[in-house]
């Protein structure tokens, strides 16, 4: 999995980079794994987990991170 910070719109990097001190790219990357393999894993288990306060920050931090979901 790869942060592409080009991605992060200028509103929201200071959010991002908060919570990429605060967890570390490997807790984060784990978290939008389950989120993208697991229907038992909803966008409010990640944003809960993450500290995530806006619902707008939670798809930014999707969008930042290229997630290999698979075949």
């Amino acid at each position: 999995m790869v942060f592409h910070p080009d991605r992060v719109r200028p509103a929201y990097q200071a959010g991002l980079k908060s919570i990429r001190e605060g967890h570390g790219d490997e807790v984060i990357e784990d978290w939008l794994e389950r989120y993208h393999a697991s229907p038992d894993v909803d966008r409010d288990d990640v944003m809960t987990a993450l500290q995530i306060e806006y619902i707008g920050t939670f798809y930014e931090l999707v969008t930042a991170y290229e997630v290999d979901k698979g075949a």
